[in-house]
C-alpha cells in the first residue's frame, strides 16, 4: 500500500502536505504511511481516495494488479464497504 499511496499522490502532483491537508489527515500520518503502512480505517483509506481522486481499491492493489486501465475495480468489496460507510453518514447527518 506505501508504494500505491506514494505513487498516486506523486501521479496527482500532490506533496505529501498537501495530500495531508486535502485528506484531512496530518502530515506525519502520510508520511508514515509512505515508509510504513500501517492498520488503516476505512474513513482513511476513503480519505486519501477521495484526495488522490481515485478508487479506495487502487491504494491497495498489488503490484501484479497494477494494469493497462487504471480505474479497474480490482477489489470491488472494498469499494462497496466505502460505499455503504458514506451511506451510514449520509443517514446519520439527516
Amino acid at each position: 500500500m506505501a508504494k500505491n499511496v506514494r505513487a498516486l499522490r506523486i501521479k496527482a502532483g500532490l506533496t505529501q502536505s498537501a495530500l495531508a491537508k486535502s485528506s484531512r489527515r496530518d502530515v506525519r500520518y502520510i508520511s508514515e504511511i509512505e515508509n510504513d503502512p500501517q492498520n488503516m480505517t476505512l474513513d482513511t483509506i476513503e480519505s486519501l481516495a477521495k484526495a488522490l481522486s481515485v478508487l479506495p481499491s487502487e491504494l491497495i492493489r498489488t503490484e501484479q494488479e497494477w494494469g493497462p486501465v487504471p480505474s479497474k475495480r480490482l477489489l470491488p468489496g472494498l469499494d462497496n464497504a466505502i460505499q455503504v460507510l458514506q451511506s451510514y453518514r449520509s443517514l446519520a447527518e439527516e
